[in-house]
């Protein structure tokens, strides 16, 4: 073949790497997030130039919770591209949480070359002797998508995304030699793209079958105090009106989980999150109840304060999912069907109660709820150089925009929640699915990074940002637009309190007091450290209106327990 002829069939074909990125965009992807590795680099490089940013974290594990918290924030499609071996390793935090979120996230993982052949001419791959990727993502659960041939690659992708778009994680392996492989850009035969993204109260389903409708009903009538309890099923199923019609049918109040938290704000029957996260009112109300109708909700020990939040009473269960009622507590009806619908078939056969058998509804006690005031629902634990997580909670909730977005890591400051509020579900993003900490950072690039344009708040202890605060120069490279709230207690707070009820010493759990905001200050944050009442308050200019990376790191009370609220 001539030099020229074989020139121009180079130029026709161009490697498989460049076709699934050019692929990765015609799908609709704007932002990947990631670590290069040498196996994955050529990738990302065609990401970049394409036009889809490329935000680079310093650890695996970070990359992926930013996936997981921009796929939250836009309810699109978030994708992290991770090496393979020792990369995959550190990544495997994030992964098996994001496994748990029901969000669409997409992980592209580099794996050891298809080719048995060129495996054994080039040696042994250090980063993946007697490591199997696939089998050790398959056996935690993890839906596993391989791109082992130049020809199918395209095809694997598109199964990936498609598998990712429905609310999942798929992990997709594609290996260093077929990454390279020359095929002809006509090749990739996928479907035109069709946007997936679309929002969270689309997604409502067939309803539940009339005589577990009718079950359900009868335990209604029979109630004069219930309680609807939201869980985040009703939210994505977008059952809020619904929902409502059915507390004042049946002189109902209603509450939330912790993921659905402040979606009934300003609502006369809202009582606010069911469970751990209560405040007073809510927990007397709770044990007042007569019956519990739960949509969508899963019933965990965050809801059921381990069984604690209700009295003996029925409990009926309305998921779509069919493995989820009754899974982590005991219920009385299962209804099976989607929120929405299934709530709308329960009113169509309720029958109004009369104003006489709504006692919840009266005019006392929707008295109490409107005046109540969450900011003197507990006693200060305040010293003179130390806050407690409560009081800066409150300080916060008047100081910051009504409209913020709270990403929460995990930590004993989380007995801040029910006092910093937020305009409903969208805006609150819970990291603790696993009960991992750490994770928090990731999420918060991630989530400020698909929301640019509002007020985005990492609440982060000192014990997960000291694993993960390389990522403080992410945020300034990358031009996050992100206010960090360190709570440091100088301690893994909930480890302590373990220690001390065991008669045991404390000093495992105890770190110095480090001043972590000068170093956020020497990258380049407008940094701050608070101890007093005064001093975070005087930050009212600070946050009202927060511009660029903002560091505030307040000096807990360590004796302030998660659950001191109960």
């Amino acid at each position: 073949m001539a030099e020229n002829e074989l020139s121009n069939t180079n130029l026709a074909t161009i490697p498989v790497y460049e076709s699934m990125a050019k692929m990765l965009k015609n799908r609709g992807v704007t932002t990947v997030f990631g670590l290069v590795s040498d196996d994955t680099v050529c990738f990302c490089a065609a990401l970049d130039s394409m036009g889809v940013r490329f935000i680079g974290a310093r650890h695996e594990s970070q990359a992926v919770s930013m996936a997981d918290g921009f796929a939250a924030a836009t309810d699109g499609l978030g994708v992290a591209v991770i090496g393979r071996g020792p990369a995959l390793a550190n990544g495997f935090n994030g992964i098996y949480f994001s496994n748990t979120t029901t969000n669409s996230v997409l992980v592209i993982v580099g794996d050891a070359p298809a080719d048995a052949g060129l495996q054994h001419a080039t040696g042994p791959d250090y980063k993946q002797i007697d490591f199997d990727q696939r089998r050790i993502l398959e056996s935690a659960e993890i839906k596993t998508f391989v791109a082992d041939h130049a020809k199918t690659a395209h095809q694997t992708l598109d199964d990936a995304v498609s598998y990712a778009n429905g609310k999942r994680l798929a992990a997709l392996l594609i290996p260093k030699d077929v990454q390279q492989h020359l095929i002809h850009p006509d090749s990739d035969s996928t479907p035109p793209f069709k946007d997936p993204q679309q929002p969270d109260t689309c997604t409502s389903g067939p309803p539940a079958n009339t005589s577990s409708i009718a079950l359900a009903a009868g335990m209604v009538e029979r109630s004069r105090k219930p309680i609807v309890l939201a869980g985040r099923g009703a939210f994505r199923s977008g059952a809020k009106q619904q929902l409502i019609e059915l507390a004042e049918m049946t002189g109902a109040l209603i509450g939330t989980s912790l993921l659905c938290k402040d979606w009934f704000l300003g609502h006369p029957y809202n009582i606010g999150i069911i469970g751990e996260f209560s405040h007073s009112m809510a927990r007397q109300l709770m044990h007042d109840c007569d019956c519990v109708i739960a949509v969508g909700a899963s019933l965990n020990r965050h809801t059921m304060s381990s069984g604690e939040s209700f009295p003996d009473v029925p409990i009926i269960h309305i998921d779509s999912d069919r493995n989820a009622i009754g899974r982590w507590s005991c219920v009385d009806v299962a209804v099976v069907g989607d929120a929405r619908a299934s709530v709308q078939s329960l009113i169509d056969v309720l029958t109004e109660k009369t104003e006489a058998d709504k006692p919840f509804h009266t005019p006392p006690v929707l008295a109490n709820l409107k005046t109540f005031d969450s900011a003197v629902d507990y006693l200060p634990l305040d010293t003179d150089r130390t806050l407690d997580a409560r009081t800066v909670a409150t300080i916060l909730d008047r100081i910051l925009p009504e409209e913020r977005n709270l990403i929460y890591d995990g930590g004993s400051f989380m007995c801040a929640i029910p006092f910093l509020g937020v305009q409903g579900p969208r805006h609150f993003k819970l990291t603790t699915d696993t009960y991992s900490i750490g994770l928090g950072f990731g999420n918060a690039i991630g989530f400020a990074a698909g929301r640019p344009d509002e007020t985005n708040v990492l609440l982060v202890g000192d014990g997960a940002f000291a694993m993960t605060m390389g990522e403080l120069e992410t945020v300034i490279r990358e031009d996050i637009p992100l206010v960090i709230i360190l709570m440091n207690d100088c301690a893994y707070s909930s480890e302590l309190h373990v220690l001390r009820n065991n008669g045991l010493p404390e000093t495992l759990s105890k770190f110095p007091d480090v001043d972590f905001a000068n170093v956020a200050e020497a990258l380049g944050y407008d940094a701050h450290i608070v101890r007093t009442k005064e001093k975070l308050e005087a930050l009212l200019n600070d946050l009202k209106a927060p511009a660029g990376a903002v560091f505030i790191e307040v000096k807990l009370n360590p004796e302030v327990s998660a659950v001191v609220n109960q």
